[in-house]
């Protein structure tokens, strides 16, 4: 008879914490930083390729942006990586970081496209990608110098189409924010 009553108690505890699990996963929070390509091939990154957000992020985390990326290959232009643990004082924090290709991409004559804004466009877009995938449901978003093409990449990246779809299986609505520090 002691049996069940211990069974009982050990599944009352683990359900328990599911549901602290399940809290922590609904309550996460993400980032997206950029970050501009080295001028040298396999260089190491350094905080002259960082955007003005992604700099205070680093300046925050006590250097720890700067060094989780160069423990791997460099960021390519449209990639990104997602980081976590940047910030003691919030759990819950995760941090994409984009490529954002090179830094002073202007307009190329022969398209028409001004290359820069495409690059934050894609890199932006892959970032908020990752972060809903990893099961995010607020973001705020790095204008990467771009803001107009930042919040496009956003946006159009979040498009699902669940008319058809029955309330249960529809994705959750994923809220998207300009990403606002002291020093931006």
């Amino acid at each position: 008879m002691s049996l069940p009553r211990i069974w009982s108690r050990s599944r009352h505890a683990f359900c328990s914490s599911r549901r602290h699990f399940a809290d922590i996963a609904s309550r996460r929070r993400g980032i997206v930083v950029g970050l501009f390509e080295n001028a040298e091939k396999n260089a190491p990154s350094t905080s002259d390729n960082l955007t003005a957000a992604s700099r205070e992020i680093n300046e925050r985390s006590g250097g720890t942006l700067l060094k989780q990326l160069n423990y791997t290959k460099p960021l390519k232009n449209g990639h990104q990586r997602i980081l976590y643990g940047l910030d003691k004082s919030d759990e819950s924090l995760v941090c994409s970081v984009v490529g954002l290709g090179k830094k002073a991409a202007g307009v190329d004559t022969s398209e028409q496209i001004h290359e820069g804004k495409d690059s934050v466009r894609k890199a932006v877009a892959a970032g908020v990608s990752a972060l809903k995938s990893a099961g995010v449901t607020m973001i705020q978003v790095d204008s990467c110098g771009h803001p107009d093409a930042a919040a496009e990449g956003a946006v159009l990246s979040l498009h699902t189409y669940d008319k058809l779809k029955s309330v249960k299986s529809r994705d959750p609505l994923v809220r998207i924010e300009p990403l606002v520090l002291n020093g931006t």
